[in-house]
């Protein structure tokens, strides 16, 4: 049934799952925010939202989309743009990813952006779907949103805007 042996299918799509952070945080911020920012014709407030919008967008395909997973991916979007811009290398976005989706599904077995896992724990999440995120998975649930939330502005008061220009180069 399976190409290879069990464990070797298991531990394959284990590998394409949690490296899946690799293509989608350069592709969805890297070519957009300097171009945008440096083309004159939108700022960099819209450049993050531009760039935030298509990584939201890009799980919108996924079991269990709904409006609060889209929220919270928007906001994590925003808050890795400024991350990667503060830090000028797309690696701080992409060393936050991978661990991300790593830990809930290879570690806790929870759904990752609405992909069932299977991890080294078992854990099963029940309950009201705002609060557990329901098929999506912790990044749907309103509680993602509360922290995430609580993250941007904590990002934003301890950073002044001095510190938040984008570079005409990000380094990969």
């Amino acid at each position: 049934m399976y190409p290879f042996s069990p464990a070797l299918s298991r531990f394959l799509w284990l590998i394409s799952l949690n490296l899946v952070g690799i293509p989608q945080s350069p592709f969805t911020t890297l070519p957009v925010i300097p171009r945008f920012r440096n083309s004159g014709s939108i700022g960099r407030g819209w450049s993050i939202c531009l760039t935030s919008l298509l990584f939201s967008l890009i799980h919108g395909g996924n079991e269990g989309y709904s409006f609060v997973a889209f929220t919270n991916i928007f906001i994590l979007s925003v808050v890795l743009a400024f991350v990667t811009i503060r830090t000028k290398t797309i690696w701080t976005a992409i060393s936050f990813h991978i661990p991300w989706n790593f830990l809930q599904g290879s570690i806790f077995s929870v759904p990752v952006s609405g992909r069932e896992t299977s991890g080294i724990y078992g854990i099963k999440l029940t309950g009201n779907d705002l609060i557990t995120g329901g098929s999506f998975g912790i990044e749907g649930s309103i509680v993602t949103l509360v922290v995430l939330v609580v993250l941007a502005i904590i990002l934003m008061n301890i950073t002044s805007a001095n510190n938040w220009r984008i570079s005409r180069t990000i380094n990969i």
